[in-house]
């Protein structure tokens, strides 16, 4: 019991990150912005120093290759104290007006966390001196394992979605204990500068809200799923907010988990909204020693998830947490689901889609040619229903998987890449009607960095922007790239 209590403490908070002390400890600005010029390279994938990401399989042809362009890189300095964590990522949103939204946390002073917004009028060709447009004191608790103490603090974890020119904002925010800790959501009229009061998304004070997911749709509904500790197990919880409600529903226990001992306990989740109204959360579940991505939905109108399916047959078996979740879009009745696993002995990013009423989707990996280790996908769709998808991919050809335990199963608690790997943030695309995806392209190429943990949105005229968290030698960085077909 001792063991499993301190793996939900270390799951909640989110311990910090591998990349931990390869960089140097002077002080760095806020949320300084700078901009590199390094452009994308539309024909070949390519490492961080410019050398070829080696193949396992015949790259595509040239004429299946989507030709990009790519605008500057803006380039927002973190302080030192958040050059030790890996597990915060930016979020992204663009508004109708066509206004581009990136925000993220960071840690401004050792007691302070706070939620720096930076904002493009634009297209992303230039950006706004990021404003810190919420702060609140810094959670810390400690915790002991194998006799040794070890200090966790909170997170913010935000989140941005848009609908119309409205901005929505949702994090998580600690307290003086752990059962404190509030998922909160707020909203701009305003591109950002004034935020309404924020709303609480819970109504138990028990709630511990983790590893959390955040959607809006166009006819007002709102969804947050979380993971949560209540019940001494991270057990998945969703809340809706209807458009006709007052506030959101009473939180619902949507996985308890097999035998009441939650899901895969630090694996984000994920939320999204269809035009009709229904919401679809998709998740990574622990059933029989599978680790694989299951979903739920609610029917438009309703606050009541339906019980959670299994996306595809079971083949990941793993004990451990790879704090990997999936992503989602959805398009009318058609779902997109992106999401990592190993079971082939190595990190891949699949994709699933088909009708949102499929018993099982068939999984596809999205970049077969590519060698070493894929993490974090992200994904959304555009209008023509093409495909974008970004991940960060390791560069080292090695395999990236935990040691194996007795029957072949893999065992491990993983909180990100070694920080000796080298990673990239890869894009490809897959048009409607097309069977494969563009051969995968480097996002950027900057030498040095190690990039984790992307995002995707889609402009008014279909442009494509990336945002992600980079680490180089003088601290981390939030970095936001334009990309145009």
């Amino acid at each position: 019991m001792h063991n499993r209590t301190f793996l939900i403490a270390l799951c909640l908070i989110l311990p910090t990150g591998a990349v931990a002390g390869i960089f140097a400890s002077r002080v760095f600005t806020s949320a300084k912005l700078s901009t590199t010029p390094n452009s994308l390279n539309p024909t070949a994938a390519s490492s961080a120093s410019g050398s070829s990401l080696e193949s396992s399989t015949p790259a595509a042809p040239q004429g299946e290759d989507a030709v990009l362009e790519s605008n500057q890189a803006h380039v927002f300095a973190l302080t030192s104290f958040d050059t030790r964590d890996q597990l915060e990522s930016p979020s992204m949103a663009i508004d109708q007006q066509g206004r581009v939204y990136v925000a993220w946390a960071s840690q401004l002073k050792d007691d302070t966390l706070g939620i720096q917004l930076a904002t493009s009028s634009d297209g992303g060709r230039t950006f706004q001196e990021p404003r810190t447009i919420h702060r609140c004191q810094r959670f810390e608790f400690s915790a002991r394992m194998r006799g040794r103490e070890i200090k966790r603090s909170s997170r913010l974890l935000p989140h941005l979605s848009t609908q119309g020119n409205r901005l929505y904002l949702a994090w998580v925010e600690g307290g003086v204990t752990l059962a404190d800790v509030t998922y909160l959501v707020t909203h701009s009229d305003d591109g950002g500068k004034t935020l309404s009061a924020p709303v609480r998304t819970h109504t138990s004070t028990a709630s511990r809200a983790s590893f959390t997911g955040f959607a809006s749709g166009a006819d007002g509904t709102l969804v947050c799923t979380w993971l949560d500790a209540r019940n001494r197990a991270q057990q998945l919880f969703a809340a809706v907010h209807r458009p006709d409600a007052v506030g959101f529903s009473p939180e619902q226990c949507v996985d308890p988990g097999q035998q009441q001992r939650g899901v895969c306990p630090c694996c984000p989740t994920a939320s999204v909204i269809g035009d009709d109204g229904t919401a679809v959360v998709a998740y990574r579940n622990s059933v029989d020693g599978y680790r694989d991505i299951w979903i739920t939905q609610a029917h438009p109108g309703s606050a009541e998830f339906l019980p959670p399916r299994k996306l595809i047959a079971p083949r990941w078996k793993f004990q451990g947490c790879p704090h990997d979740g999936p992503a989602l879009a959805l398009q009318g009745d058609q779902l997109y689901v992106a999401w990592m696993d190993a079971h082939s002995d190595t990190q891949r990013v699949y994709l699933g889609t088909g009708p949102l009423s499929s018993e099982l989707f068939e999984p596809q990996e999205i970049a077969p040619q590519l060698a070493g280790s894929q993490s974090h996908p992200a994904i959304t769709v555009d209008h023509q229903r093409t495909i974008h998808v970004v991940w960060d991919q390791s560069l080292e050809t090695e395999s990236n998987t935990a040691r194996s335990a007795p029957g072949g199963q893999k065992m491990a608690h993983r909180h990100g890449a070694a920080a000796t790997s080298r990673r990239t943030i890869m894009y490809a695309q897959r048009e409607a009607g097309a069977k494969m995806f563009t051969q995968p392209q480097p996002v950027d190429k900057t030498a040095g960095s190690f990039q984790s943990r992307p995002t995707v949105a889609i402009g008014t005229q279909g442009e494509v922007y990336v945002s992600w968290s980079a680490f180089t030698e003088t601290g981390k960085q939030t970095v936001v790239r334009r990309l145009s077909p």
